[in-house]
């Protein structure tokens, strides 16, 4: 999760508190661990990566959480601001790829 500086906020943990509000990816896969992880915190959910970070930067919501990558690039567009390491999950990402057929291309 990505807090502002100066948040109480540095863990999962401690997000997962009544009144606290979480900015989120409508539809990504972070957001769906993300909702069946969070029991009390309520989470606000932005179109894409961008209107979700901007709910943070507005003050309209206390975290954002999404992917590490993703946070650690949108961080440097937030002054004072700090990651909270602790995850809510590990994903993995996976491949499914189908078989070629004889002669040599899928159908």
């Amino acid at each position: 999760m990505l807090v502002p500086a100066g948040s109480p906020i540095r863990s999962a943990a401690d997000a997962d508190k009544s009144g606290i509000r979480i900015a989120a990816v409508r539809n990504h896969s972070s957001t769906a661990t993300l909702t069946g992880t969070i029991k009390q915190a309520e989470v606000i959910l932005g179109e894409n990566e961008h209107a979700a970070f901007e709910l943070l930067r507005a003050g309209r919501a206390d975290a954002f959480a999404s992917t590490r990558q993703l946070l650690i690039r949108m961080s440097n567009d937030l002054s004072g601001r700090a990651c909270c390491e602790t995850a809510t999950a590990r994903t993995s990402t996976g491949w499914s790829l189908q078989k070629a057929m004889p002669g040599g291309s899928p159908k």
